[in-house]
């Protein structure tokens, strides 16, 4: 009977043990086979994966990846951290895997990354963009042009990671990847893009572009001929300098052939709009520093438009012959926030030879009148859904002045800049009792307040802004503009600083959503006379802190930024001297009330604030601080996007504690405590309150190791046999 039951006892005991292991994952991966293969994969970064039924097939299991918010190269590694069984067998004559991909949406990158499973620096990466929209899609990536990265056949490449939408934030889409496989034989290398760009020839020319910045290419049917393939572009929410550059990183197969007599290129254009600004930067390729910019508007809405590109008098930048520029670079809409648009450009080419260039026109200069378009430029730079052009007088159709709308999308600030990025070509000649800026507006309400904002076109923390408002409606009025009574909250005048380029602001503070698109004229502006002299200023110094204790992300340096120093993003870094992750600056400030917010590493993020606190003020869609001061002022040590400090009042320092000494502060290894009576109860909790140590010593001392603490700030509660009670803060590092 005993040998019975020791033969069982031994048969429960190895019994799990004699399960089959499963094989390690290996190319080609199908999903099929869970009963044999470890499918295990590793996600990352805000994806989520799992195997599950075919969309399209419930009989065939696939790999499905949801990407949630997280980080916009989140991904999924197919396999465990360790890689696949074998390496990815590269030869020279075979450099390509396949995968079978299911995406919502058309003309998403997604990105397939090889590297070695223990050096993760040797990588490549390629990306490819999807063609259908819910459908199996067979994307192929040739890894003897990689993305990034290069292949190098000495070494191995054990992993392959996955990226759906590569480069922007996961909203909880979903994704599937059926077979993934090597593609033996060679892969024929497609031709570098280069001018004359038709977009044609996609057999046999490589006609990858590269978005930035909120932009989304993908090839298309031509709107108005479906068999003609053109680029389409959709301009999404990002950066109001959202483009396309025309190619890879790599530029044009061969340089754009700038002479002396030859400096134009055209490109045939569809809008959804009329007068919105088209940008054509050229660059090289290897130092994006040599450079120019020409600027053009759209003449049609919803039809083809050719735009010429004159280099020979840029927008910006200038081209020097000794250079080489291969790089060519579209921005729709320049300067306005995108709102999901669509634009498409077709052929783009260089003009040879050609008529010289007209002579180069005067720069814009007060007074502006906007009649002598034949000398002047009278180009003009809008931003925020401003839209402009120059239009007859709506009174007078033999006089010209400037037409802006104010866009159904625009933001409050919505402006315009009248002159180019270079300004006025003298400053404005503002002096002691000369502070007065007229002009002659035409608005279709009367109440209206309108913005005028003076600067230096070099640097726009030089600034000056005030306002006036409109009394009449339909009807010219000249409005007056005392620039030594600014607007509350922004810079004073000072006579030492340029003020060289002017901005006008309609109906400022209100976005074209809550009034609707409306229509404004502007013709004479020009030097008036008188105005006051602003009062020598009182400079209050504030001290700013914030606590980082709860901050979760990663960051470098706190920086405070506000309407005190025209969020200049890195020009106010904070600094934490003591290591306690509370970080604070002190700052001269002339005005009396500002609004403000607390960044890190040059806008790489930002504080994201409740409207509804108490410190907060809302102006359209911008959250910020806001704070009023008579005097010097040391604010209290706020919490991360909130309007308290992160802890209870009432919690001693360290040095200041009475009856219990608490030793080394900021601690590594060990803290010590040493108390004047006998300590009875110890309870540490961290920022977030939850406990995360306790003892009863019953000695006058105690030392607590700090080994398994996370770094960051920590509360320790200290009782005495006698019932005295000391809270304090201690840093573990």
């Amino acid at each position: 009977m005993k040998k019975i039951t020791l033969f069982i006892l031994i048969s429960v005991l190895i019994a799990p043990f004699s399960k089959a292991q499963k094989s390690t994952i290996d190319l080609p991966i199908n999903w099929d086979d869970s009963a044999n293969v470890d499918y295990s994969v590793t996600d990352f970064d805000g994806t989520s994966s799992s195997l599950d039924n075919d969309p399209s097939n419930s009989s065939n299991t696939v790999l499905k990846t949801v990407k949630n918010a997280g980080q916009v190269w989140a991904g999924t590694t197919l396999s465990t951290s360790n890689g696949l069984a074998k390496k990815i067998p590269f030869t020279a004559g075979s450099m390509t895997l396949k995968a079978l991909v299911y995406s919502p949406d058309s003309g998403v990158i997604v990105k397939l990354k090889v590297e070695n499973a223990n050096t993760g620096s040797i990588n490549a990466e390629v990306d490819v963009r999807t063609t259908v929209a819910n459908a199996w899609d067979t994307l192929t990536f040739d890894f003897t042009a990689p993305t990034n990265g290069s292949i190098n056949l000495a070494n191995n490449y054990e992993k392959a990671t996955i990226f759906y939408n590569f480069g922007t934030m996961g909203t909880g889409k979903t994704y599937y990847v059926d077979s993934v496989w090597f593609s033996t034989g060679v892969t024929a290398s497609k031709a570098q893009i280069e001018l004359p760009i038709t977009w044609d020839d996609s057999a046999n020319v490589d006609y990858s572009v590269t978005d930035f910045d909120g932009t989304s290419s993908s090839l298309d049917n031509d709107p108005s001929n479906s068999s003609n393939t053109v680029l389409k572009t959709v301009k999404n929410a990002g950066q109001m300098w959202a483009g396309t550059t025309l190619s890879t990183s790599n530029g044009l197969a061969k340089k754009i052939p700038f002479t002396a007599g030859s400096m134009t290129l055209k490109a045939l254009v569809y809008s959804p709009d009329s007068g919105v600004i088209v940008k054509l930067k050229v660059e090289n390729a290897t130092t994006g520093s040599i450079n120019a910019e020409v600027d053009m508007r759209t003449t049609v809405s919803n039809a083809w438009d050719t735009l010429t590109f004159d280099f020979s008098s840029p927008s910006n930048g200038s081209i020097n012959l000794t250079n080489d520029y291969e790089k060519v670079t579209l921005y729709y809409d320049f300067g306005t926030m995108g709102s999901g648009k669509t634009y498409y450009v077709d052929n783009v080419w260089f003009v040879a030879g050609g008529t010289p260039p007209p002579p180069a026109k005067n720069q814009i200069d007060l007074p502006i009148t906007w009649d002598d378009t034949l000398n002047i430029d009278y180009s003009v730079g809008d931003f925020g859904g401003n839209a402009s052009a120059q239009a007859a007088d709506p009174t007078n159709a033999s006089n010209l002045v400037l037409k802006s709308e104010k866009t159904a999308t625009s933001m409050t600030w919505a402006g315009t800049t009248v002159s180019t990025s270079m300004g006025l070509k003298n400053k404005v000649p503002f002096a002691t009792g000369k502070t007065i800026v007229k002009a002659l507006v035409y608005s279709p309400d009367a109440g209206t307040i309108v913005r005028l904002k003076a600067e230096d076109h070099t640097d726009n923390t030089v600034t000056v802004e005030t306002e006036a408002t409109t009394t009449v409606a339909n009807t010219w009025e000249t409005l007056s503009f005392d620039f030594s009574q600014q607007v509350a909250g922004t810079a004073i005048i000072d006579f030492a600083k340029t003020y060289d380029m002017v901005s006008i602001f309609y109906n400022f503070g209100v976005d074209g959503a809550t009034a609707g698109a409306k229509t404004y004229y502007v013709d004479s502006i020009y030097m008036g006379t008188g105005g006051g002299t602003p009062p020598i200023p009182d400079t209050n110094t504030i001290t700013f802190k914030v606590d980082m204790n709860t901050f979760t992300g990663t960051m470098t340096t706190p920086e405070v930024n506000g309407t005190f120093n025209n969020w200049c993003g890195s020009c106010t870094p904070m600094t934490d001297a003591d290591n306690d992750n509370i970080w604070e600056v002190s700052v001269d400030i002339t005005t009396t009330e500002f609004e403000y917010k607390f960044s890190y590493d040059n806008w790489a993020g930002q504080e994201t604030l409740d409207s509804t606190l108490d410190c907060i003020k809302q102006t359209g869609t911008f959250v910020n601080r806001i704070l009023k001061v008579s005097g010097d002022t040391t604010l209290p040590a706020m919490c991360w996007e909130s309007c308290e400090t992160c802890f209870p009042e009432g919690i001693e320092s360290a040095e200041n504690s009475d009856g219990f000494a608490l030793y080394p502060n900021p601690a590594s290894d060990l803290i010590n405590i040493l108390g004047s009576t006998i300590i009875s109860d110890i309870v540490i909790v961290d920022v977030l309150g939850k406990e995360v140590y306790s003892s009863n010593p019953n000695n006058t001392e105690a030392s607590i190791s700090l080994g398994n603490f996370e770094n960051g700030m920590y509360i320790i509660s200290i009782v005495d046999s006698e019932g005295n009670n000391s809270v304090q803060r201690f840093i573990k590092q």
